[in-house]
C-alpha cells in the first residue's frame, strides 16, 4: 500500500476548514506516528491520558488567574471565583476524563495559590491546609471542591449508568464486552479491559460501601467520599446572610485561629506575651 501524502495529517497542527472557524476540532500528529484529536479542547483518546493531554485545561486555568489577579480581589471574591468559574472549567474534563494525578495536583495547586496570593504560582505561604479549606461551611470549611474527589464522584455517574443499563451505546457495549450478564457489583476485572474500564472500576470500588437505596448524584456521592465532620457551633455566626461577605474570611480565619495577628505585630515591636490582646495591660 503507498502512502497517500494529501489524506497524511500534517506533523505540527491541522485544522478543517469548518472547524478552523470556531477552534471546534483539533488533530495532533504525534512523533510516535500517533493521532490525538481535540474537541473543544478536550483529546479524544482510547489510551491513557497524559499530562501533555491536559494542557488546555491549565492554560485555561492559567489564563482566567492571571487576568483576576490584577484586580484587588477580596478574599471571599477569590473562593466564589473558585467555586464557579475555576471549578466550572475542571468539572467540563472532570465528568469526562479521569485526570491523572499530577494534573489532580496541579489544578488544586492553581486554585489554592489563588486564594491565597492571587497568583497561579506558589507566592505565599497557605494559612489553612487545603484539605481542611475543601470542607464543607459548617465542617469549618470554605466550601471549595475537592478536584479528586470530585473527579471520582463525576465518574462513579458512568458507572450508576453501567450498573442501570442505561440505554447508551457506550453503556451496552460495555456489557456486551465486559459485563456479560454478571452482576456489575460483584464484575472482576479481565486481564484484557481497556484502560478506561480499569480505571471506572476502581472507581466503582471505593463505593462499594456506600449506600444505594436512592438515585445516585454526583453531589451525594462526593459527600460521602469526603466524610463527615464535627459540626462547627461557631459557622452559622459566618455563614448567614447578615454577615458582610467581607468580613467572613477575617472571622473565619480568626476562628481557626489563623489571624497571625502576633505574627506581623512582632516585626515591629517586642512581644513579651502569648497574649496580643493584653500588652501594656
Amino acid at each position: 500500500m503507498i502512502e497517500n501524502k494529501q489524506k497524511q495529517i500534517p506533523n505540527s497542527v491541522w485544522r478543517s476548514k469548518s472547524a478552523n472557524q470556531r477552534g471546534v476540532t483539533r488533530y495532533d500528529r504525534h512523533e510516535d506516528g500517533q493521532t490525538t484529536i481535540y474537541i473543544s479542547g478536550s483529546p479524544i483518546t482510547t489510551s491513557k491520558l497524559k499530562k501533555a493531554d491536559c494542557d488546555t485545561l491549565i492554560n485555561e486555568l492559567t489564563s482566567r488567574i492571571t487576568t483576576w489577579g490584577t484586580r484587588n480581589l477580596s478574599y471571599m471574591a477569590r473562593v466564589r471565583i473558585i467555586n464557579s468559574i475555576l471549578m466550572g472549567i475542571i468539572s467540563f474534563w472532570t465528568r469526562i476524563f479521569i485526570l491523572p494525578k499530577q494534573v489532580i495536583k496541579r489544578v488544586m495547586a492553581m486554585c489554592r495559590n489563588f486564594l491565597w496570593s492571587s497568583n497561579h504560582e506558589y507566592i505565599k505561604t497557605p494559612l489553612v491546609n487545603w484539605e481542611e479549606v475543601c470542607q464543607e461551611k459548617k465542617f469549618v470549611g470554605l466550601g471549595i471542591k475537592n478536584a479528586s474527589n470530585w473527579n471520582k464522584a463525576t465518574i462513579m455517574k458512568l458507572n450508576w449508568d453501567v450498573a442501570d443499563k442505561k440505554d447508551m451505546v457506550w453503556v451496552k457495549w460495555i456489557h456486551g464486552r465486559y459485563i456479560k450478564g454478571e452482576d456489575y457489583w460483584e464484575h472482576k476485572l479481565k486481564q484484557d479491559a481497556c484502560h478506561y474500564w480499569r480505571e471506572m472500576t476502581r472507581v466503582r470500588d471505593k463505593f462499594i460501601m456506600m449506600p444505594r437505596g436512592k438515585p445516585y448524584s454526583i453531589s451525594d456521592g462526593y459527600r460521602w467520599l469526603q466524610g463527615s465532620m464535627e459540626i462547627a457551633k461557631w459557622s452559622g455566626y459566618i455563614w448567614n446572610k447578615s454577615t458582610p461577605p467581607k468580613f467572613k474570611f477575617v472571622i473565619w480565619l480568626l476562628m481557626k485561629g489563623r489571624m497571625q495577628t502576633k505574627e506581623r505585630l512582632s516585626k515591629y515591636i517586642k512581644l513579651e506575651t502569648d497574649c496580643v490582646m493584653w500588652i501594656g495591660y
